[in-house]
């Protein structure tokens, strides 16, 4: 009971040090996760409609896609980062939002790499196939810094639901299911988490 008690003590102090000048941050890092989560959530859903046959959509339409989730989800970030800029001056805050800006900024050369191999190679849907098999591997090893930085459970086990997903993914290629995977888990291992951290900053805000 004591150890218990304990360590709740230590995740108030820890939540209490990250949000010292830094609650912006900390929602702006939130709202960047759940806006990836729902953008690209939606597009795989819509990707899964349009390989099971459930959504028609003529020839031009289909090579749109998925690049006007990029094009929405480079909008949403850009007024998301105007209007909440980084604030971040702890060092436990300065490291947060410093990981999760290397996996961004991991994915965005993924997108040009990945973009730049298929025309290369004369298949343009290798970036469609691989690339959220690389987004869920960078988020699963994000996860798993920040749960080898605190130990809880539930980031160890957000970061073993997106490898799980990123290899489930990969098992799957080719068929419409793998777009289904991959939707639940933008929206249960990326948004969900996302919208979870602006409500308990949020929250701890209006405390203090």
């Amino acid at each position: 009971m004591t150890n218990d008690l304990q360590s709740v003590k230590e995740d108030i102090s820890f939540m209490k040090a990250l949000m010292v000048d830094d609650g912006n941050a900390l929602v702006r890092e939130g709202a960047v996760l759940c806006t990836v989560g729902v953008v690209f959530g939606l597009n795989a859903l819509r990707l899964f409609a349009l390989e099971s046959g459930w959504l028609n959509l003529p020839a031009v339409l289909r090579h749109v896609i998925p690049w006007d989730a990029f094009i929405i989800f480079f909008i949403a970030l850009a007024i998301l980062l105007s209007r909440l800029p980084s604030l971040a001056r702890s060092a436990g805050a300065r490291a947060t939002s410093s990981a999760w800006t290397a996996v961004g900024i991991g994915l965005g050369v993924a997108v040009v790499s990945l973009a730049a191999a298929g025309w290369r190679l004369g298949q343009p849907t290798l970036f469609l196939s691989v690339f959220p098999l690389v987004l869920f591997t960078l988020y699963g090893a994000a996860w798993s810094v920040a749960f080898s930085a605190r130990r809880r459970t539930w980031f160890g086990g957000i970061a073993i639901g997106c490898y799980g997903t990123a290899i489930v993914g990969g098992m799957l290629v080719g068929t419409p299911a793998v777009w289904l995977v991959l939707a639940l888990g933008l929206f249960f291992l990326i948004g969900l988490p996302g919208f979870l951290i602006m409500r308990q900053v949020r929250t701890e805000t209006n405390k203090t």
